[in-house]
């Protein structure tokens, strides 16, 4: 197990520098593999600052498309690629405005020798499940860690959730697709989308990305050009060669919100665009205004 930061190679051995062959004595949480990537990270961020100040960490894997960022991005960094044997695990970076000191970055080493092995873990069994139903722990610990960001950073974010448009008779409905469609609504998403954005199947014909740094401004403009990419670039390939159209519910965090207040607006805006017909998009009234 390694990982190869500025300060070159680092493995188990640096534990030794600081007394301990074991560095979960330095964790004040063990690292489980029972979440899903977003939560192990986030129980990783909290662990790193609750030892030291941190402004900001961040965490990418480019081959898998995925990203984390905890806080701000700051002046002074350090940076470590993360492997197990010749497997990439991603790189992780730590930033804050002042230098970070040697007794700190032996410590940071320390609680990513902990890091490394649950997150090979979560990484290996991350393969191709994103495009398949989301369950309701997944979806809700990456909102409830959204809105702990709020109340520690005062920034807000947004939920956009969509299902597609699909004629039945002659009627617009909204049925269940199949799995090749879905896929490919997944897919344009999480393609389209920033890496800090995160794209959830959260039923059969429903999809909701979670937008940190978000109003409900930017949000509605994101989603109308989604709708406009969907919309143009499935022609033809369902309903006798019509546009795909998809109806759109959006809500942005409010300071009194949890996660069921939030996701419930979101839907009740979701509800009001499928009345409306194809390819509407309605923003939950009551947080329009007021939302960061």
């Amino acid at each position: 197990m390694t990982a190869t930061g500025k300060l070159g190679m680092v493995d188990q051995q640096a534990c030794m520098q600081t007394g301990t062959n074991d560095p979960e004595d330095h964790n004040s949480t063990k690292l489980s593999t029972d979440g899903d990537f977003h939560d192990l990270l986030g129980s990783f961020s909290r662990m790193v600052r609750s030892h030291m100040y941190i402004d900001g960490i961040e965490y990418e894997h480019e081959d898998l498309n995925l990203y984390f960022v905890d806080g701000e991005i700051a002046s002074a960094s350090i940076s470590y690629n993360l492997t197990i044997g010749e497997e990439n695990l991603g790189v992780l970076r730590f930033t804050r405005n002042s230098e970070f000191s040697v007794q700190e970055v032996i410590l940071l080493e320390n609680m990513i020798a902990g890091l490394v092995q649950p997150l090979g873990f979560v990484l290996t069994t991350l393969g191709g499940h994103s495009r398949k139903l989301a369950d309701h722990d997944r979806y809700r610990k990456r909102i409830t860690m959204e809105i702990e960001r709020c109340s520690r950073y005062q920034k807000g974010f947004s939920l956009v959730k969509m299902t597609p448009d699909l004629a039945v008779d002659g009627e617009t409905s909204n049925a269940d697709i199949d799995e090749t469609m879905a896929n490919w609504i997944f897919e344009t998403l999480d393609f389209n989308s920033r890496r800090i954005d995160t794209v959830f199947r959260t039923s059969a014909d429903e999809f909701m990305l979670v937008l940190p740094y978000t109003n409900t401004e930017t949000a509605s403009y994101v989603a109308r050009r989604i709708q406009e990419i969907i919309r143009s670039g499935h022609t033809g390939k369902h309903d006798g060669g019509e546009p795909l159209t998809m109806s759109v519910g959006i809500a942005s965090y409010m300071d009194e919100d949890d996660v069921s207040s939030l996701m419930g607006r979101c839907d009740s805006a979701l509800s009001q665009a499928k009345q409306e017909g194809s390819s509407s998009l309605q923003v939950n009234v009551c947080n329009a205004e007021t939302a960061r």
